[in-house]
């Protein structure tokens, strides 16, 4: 099991190593756990400055640490190579390499380099338009409501904006996700990963992107319910 362990750990380096062959000369991946004292729930990509705020908001981690960050570089923050190759209970973990995690951030990072949309949606753009779907919508919807004159008229096109336009204002975020994974499957296979590698991957990424579908869809409801109610009331008000 411990040579097994070994293989999987010097196989998910190669890959990581791989990955940061061709970066953007502006960009540098920090490793937590590794080269870096702060750890973080979730990987990244962030600007120098927004990591430097982003650091101050995590714990006031030191001088030193804040004058590493240089403001005119991108980063890429990511656990180790190796962090999630362990044994748990007896039992080799291989499920969502940090190379995965790597590819993906990476891929953010090129869309952000490269891509009108990657430049249109990065940083808070797509939760500005999540936020403001979710209070659009269902204003859209009493409004729309009032135009029917029998108050289940108005509840349904009231759900129906509200649930409509509180969805659209995610796509932005379900949208940025889904590119970047798609750049990161490309860099993967580029940097030698097996076909069972790219499998594994695909899967995380795609476990990754189905949150971000689900709260869509969740937010939309949400929005829908809200809409057909204002529609019901503002249609008897206003009849």
């Amino acid at each position: 099991m411990r040579c097994e362990l070994e293989k999987v750990a010097t196989r998910r380096k190669t890959i990581f190593g791989a990955l940061q062959t061709k970066l953007p000369e502006d960009l540098t991946v920090i490793e937590t756990g590794k080269n870096f004292p702060i750890k973080f729930d979730s990987p990244f990509y962030a600007t120098g400055s927004s990591l430097k705020t982003i650091l101050r908001d995590a714990g006031k981690p030191g001088e030193a640490v804040l004058k590493e960050v240089d403001p005119a570089r991108r980063y890429v923050v990511v656990p180790h190579a190796t962090s999630r190759t362990q044994l748990q209970a007896g039992e080799l973990t291989i499920s969502a390499p940090s190379y995965t995690y790597l590819a993906h951030e990476l891929g953010h990072a090129l869309e952000h380099e490269e891509g009108l949309s990657g430049k249109l949606l990065h940083g808070p753009a797509p939760h500005y338009t999540a936020m403001a779907g979710g209070i659009l919508g269902p204003l859209a919807g009493t409004v729309v409501g009032s135009l029917f004159k029998k108050p289940l008229y108005g509840a349904l096109a009231g759900a129906g904006v509200g649930g409509a336009l509180t969805g659209l204002g995610h796509l932005p975020m379900v949208y940025r996700e889904g590119k970047a994974s798609d750049r990161g499957q490309k860099l993967l296979e580029a940097a030698g990963a097996s076909p069972k590698e790219l499998s594994a991957a695909q899967e995380a990424m795609g476990k990754a992107k189905s949150t971000y579908v689900r709260a869509a869809g969740m937010e939309s409801l949400l929005g829908s319910l809200i809409g057909g109610v204002g529609g019901a009331i503002s249609s008897m008000r206003h009849h």
